[in-house]
């Protein structure tokens, strides 16, 4: 793949061991494969290596034709639902911008998470430090399986639920609030996948994202309940932190998710 000789190949690894003082591979005489610390080493310089790419790319004064990384962070449920069934069109526009994610349900920290931009349901918190743009707003919905309804009726009042099971929610979020305020969560979860298919095997009464909640309730899979207090709005920001230069990757990220269908 270099194009050089396998024993130049050779020698320069068995230096590279003898300078690190440790076996970066492991030799038999039909195969190798690497050792503990050779793995290590690897997943330590790509890492260099990609911020050594950031870096050349941060400085570039050719924004006409964007390059580089832009690292994002989000939920699972907002990655798969909504992000990245809109991304062919920004690499359409972008070729040469390539976009990794990350997921997670915990909070992470916009600025020092390690991440160019966090893409987030909820308000955030005013901070002098980030810069919180607007992409657009969701219901949040209670809702029960058919099952469950059938099995323990479908509660009317508020009061009713203290007499109804909730599915529990140790992440962050509205639902994670609404685990708060309703007892009785015999199952704590903390994905949201996780989470609304133990309401869909009626395990409990769920609050999520309409958009997460509109398949099954357009099939009837779910149920929703008209309670005061639990069908409510919530805003979708992306937050990236706050600075006189953005990477042209992040810039133009920025923009497209603000005109994307990801903005609702």
């Amino acid at each position: 793949m270099l194009s050089l000789p396998r024993s130049t190949v050779t020698r320069a690894i068995k230096d590279l061991e003898s300078h690190l003082g440790a076996a970066l591979i492991q030799r038999t005489t039909r195969q190798f494969s690497l050792t503990e610390a050779g793995m290590l080493y690897l997943e330590r310089v790509r890492q260099i290596v990609l911020e050594i790419q950031e870096a050349e790319t941060d400085v570039s004064k050719d924004t006409t034709s964007p390059e580089g990384i832009v690292h994002v962070n989000t939920t699972p449920s907002i990655a798969s639902h909504l992000l990245v069934h809109a991304l062919s069109d920004f690499h359409d526009q972008f070729p040469k911008v390539k976009v990794r994610i990350s997921t997670t349900d915990r909070l992470v920290d916009a600025v020092g998470g390690g991440f160019d931009c966090v893409i987030r349901t909820g308000e955030p918190e005013d901070s002098t430090s980030i810069v919180a743009r607007k992409l657009g707003e969701f219901r949040w919905i209670l809702c029960g399986s058919p099952q469950y309804l059938e099995k323990f009726g479908s509660p009317l009042t508020q009061e009713d639920l203290s007499e109804h099971c909730f599915v529990g929610y140790s992440g962050s979020g509205p639902h994670q609030l609404s685990s708060q305020r309703l007892s009785r969560s015999w199952l704590i979860l903390d994905e949201t996948e996780g989470y609304i298919a133990a309401g869909l095997n009626g395990f409990g009464l769920i609050y999520a994202a309409d958009f997460l909640l509109s398949d099954h309730l357009k099939k009837g899979r779910l149920c929703p309940l008209h309670l005061e207090g639990y069908t409510t709005e919530t805003s979708l920001y992306l937050i990236h932190g706050r600075s006189n230069f953005l990477p042209p990757a992040l810039r133009v990220f920025r923009d497209w998710v603000k005109e994307s269908p990801l903005s609702t």
